[in-house]
């Protein structure tokens, strides 16, 4: 019976492990993807980076860093604004581009409103101001802020995957909203060994 078990288990990691193959091969630029550093990626800004991305028109694509909170608290950057001002969660680094734009990811059964991208199952990224100031205000518990984002032009994210820079993983809301963002990045490579070595065995 334990070996039956455990011949259950490995197949069901090799089929999730295939089920990620699949995912990673189909284009980046169709869908929103997860994405996990390459462990020699030794790039000061990005290296043992997860990142989730969203496509934008024309190809494009913006993204945000998950697993670079900051020391800095909303309520401590805004202190006399009446939303931020109440929000103790910590702002998150998104990324080196437009350094000065916040944009905000949120669960939401519903699209939040013009100005918003879907990037999963119940699950929004919010671009504008005005969604960004509705959003934490009626649900800061359900959001995380970014200062800063990543962008690609047309094709630039698929090259990147060609080359070894990502790896594509599922996006899921529990790792996206992960309470250990630091060990983010070290938990799905873990993970992805775990599920190599699992195919290995099988075949």
């Amino acid at each position: 019976m334990k070996n039956r078990n455990r011949a259950f288990a490995v197949l069901l990691a090799v089929l999730c492990a295939i089920g990620q193959l699949a995912y990673a091969e189909a284009p980046a630029a169709e869908q929103p993807v997860m994405l996990l550093a390459n462990p020699e990626l030794a790039d000061p800004v990005f290296g043992q980076t997860v990142l989730l991305t969203a496509p934008l028109k024309e190809g494009a694509r913006i993204g945000v860093i998950l697993n670079r909170p900051t020391e800095h608290q909303m309520q401590s950057l805004f202190p006399d604004h009446k939303v931020l001002g109440r929000i103790k969660d910590h702002v998150y680094y998104g990324g080196p581009m437009l350094p000065e734009v916040m944009v905000v990811l949120v669960r939401s059964e519903s699209d939040p409103g013009q100005g918003s991208l879907r990037v999963g199952r119940g699950l929004f990224l919010a671009i504008s101001a005005p969604v960004i100031e509705k959003i934490l205000k009626e649900e800061p518990a359900s959001a995380r802020c970014f200062v800063g984002s990543v962008l690609w032009q047309a094709g630039e994210l698929d090259e990147q995957i060609k080359e070894g820079v990502w790896s594509v993983v599922q996006p899921d809301n529990e790792t996206i909203f992960s309470s250990n963002p630091e060990y983010l990045w070290e938990s799905l490579q873990h993970k992805s060994h775990r599920l190599t070595a699992s195919l290995r065995v099988v075949l």
